[in-house]
């Protein structure tokens, strides 16, 4: 009976993708524990917990977008970690990175961005946050060109890109122009 390097190979292969399979199950499990305490700690700040999630469901709304609109971007993070559907959609038909937009969060964007939230959702997150002025926005146009935006897609009548210019920023109008 010889060696056989093949099967020890395949051996070995298989035992380190079953630890690394257990090890991303432990971390995944030690992010939900965190992000499940966090959210406690949330909802503790309400005298009638049940009458709360009662009206965020109501709006079709989770604690993730309660977070995302109120709660400080360090919080919101680490609570991204265990979401599902990183697209997921209140009644309204607003994602999580919609609702990160009007807040300008931009940490909150850039992860969601990272997570594959779609930068050309239908409720044109972008525009949600560079409709107000803020400090944040140039940030927030760079993440939306670096995943993929289209600037080209048609609203209304007009591109993206040519809403955009019509604010008439510079700064804005300079990350438009490095991005042809």
């Amino acid at each position: 009976m010889g060696f056989d390097l093949g099967h020890t190979i395949s051996s070995l292969s298989k035992l380190a993708l079953r630890t690394k399979r257990k090890n991303e199950k432990i971390e995944y499990e030690k992010k939900k524990k965190a992000a499940s305490e966090i959210i406690d700690s949330v909802l503790n700040q309400f005298k009638d917990k049940e009458s709360f999630l009662e009206t965020l469901d109501k709006s079709g709304r989770d604690m993730i977008s309660y977070m995302i609109s109120h709660e400080d971007e360090e919080k919101t993070l680490k609570v991204l970690e265990i979401i599902e559907d990183v697209n997921k959609e209140d009644k309204l038909g607003n994602a999580y990175l919609t609702i990160a937009c009007l807040e300008h969060k931009v940490k909150v964007i850039e992860k969601l961005l990272d997570m594959g939230a779609n930068p050309n959702h239908k409720t044109n997150p972008l525009l949600k946050a560079l409709g107000r002025r803020n400090k944040e926005n140039p940030a927030i146009l760079e993440l939306f060109v670096k995943y993929g935006v289209n600037l080209k897609m048609n609203i209304q009548g007009n591109t993206l890109e040519e809403i955009i210019r019509s604010f008439e920023d510079d700064n804005l109008n300079k990350i438009l122009d490095t991005a042809k």
